[in-house]
Formats: C-alpha cells, sequence, structure tokens
C-alpha cells in the first residue's frame, strides 16, 4: 500500500461506541488499563467533557507507526479518535475488538458525516478482520462525499 491510496487520502476524527442502551463494561480506569496493557507509552487523563457526558478520558497512543489520540467516556461507552487516516483508525478498531465483551458490537460515525447532516449509525461487523475494518471506514467516508 502506497501513500496514494485512497485509505492515506483523508485524515477524519471517527466516533465509536457501543450500541445505544449497552455497555462494554468500562470506566475511565478500566479503559486506560487496557490501553496501558497494549501500548505502555499511553499517556491519559481523566478531566471534564461536554455537558450532559460526564467525565471522560483523554488519551494519548504512540504505536509505533501510527499514533492515536483520543478521548473514551465512559458514561455513553464512546469514544473518539481525532484526525486519522482510515488504516490507523482499523488498526484501533482491530484492538478494540479484542478487549470489548465477547459478541459485543461497535457502532460508528465520524465528523465528515455530522458535517454534511447525516446523523446514522454505521455498524463494524463483528469479529470483523483488518481489511473488513479498513473496507468499511473507506465506504463510510465514500458515501459522506457522495452526500457533499
Amino acid at each position: 500500500m502506497t501513500d496514494d491510496a485512497p485509505e492515506f487520502a483523508v485524515c477524519t476524527t471517527f466516533h465509536f461506541g457501543a450500541p445505544d442502551g449497552e455497555t462494554w463494561g468500562f470506566t475511565s480506569e478500566t479503559f486506560a488499563a487496557r490501553l496501558t496493557e497494549q501500548w505502555p507509552a499511553t499517556r491519559y487523563e481523566e478531566c471534564g467533557s461536554l455537558p450532559g457526558w460526564g467525565r471522560q478520558l483523554r488519551f494519548g497512543v504512540p504505536a509505533g507507526e501510527f499514533a492515536f489520540d483520543g478521548s473514551f467516556a465512559p458514561e455513553r461507552q464512546s469514544l473518539y479518535l481525532a484526525d486519522l487516516p482510515v488504516v490507523a483508525a482499523a488498526a484501533f478498531v482491530l484492538w478494540l475488538q479484542e478487549v470489548i465483551p465477547a459478541g459485543a458490537r461497535i457502532r460508528f460515525s465520524s465528523n465528515d458525516a455530522f458535517e454534511v447532516g447525516i446523523e446514522r449509525d454505521y455498524w463494524i461487523p463483528a469479529a470483523a478482520t483488518y481489511e473488513q475494518i479498513v473496507a468499511v471506514l473507506t465506504d463510510h467516508l465514500a458515501e459522506v462525499e457522495a452526500e457533499e
């Protein structure tokens, strides 16, 4: 894959979460522990958030080829990853699938979708491979671009 591939062409902020009314069972502390278990150099801090979102865990993960900056909101069991190409977001989602409860689902969207007024949830297929995750995220961005 080259830097000219579509997966590298666009960076966006992706939002991921448990389905409404469901939980992955994470607190700020347990999510931070899972991050640092996988990526020991992770930095994080608990801080305030938007009204109605409760406290959140902001994190930065230096992960070799990719670096992840984001936030986890335990009350909503949701997180965002800031300004990433699809291939990096897919690497994080692949890890996320391993740490959420078996059978749990991952819904997602992006700032790009919100900006054009798309407010529906998209879904990562259960037990998706890295290639499948890349395809789903790429298809999402293509759909959003078609709406612009």
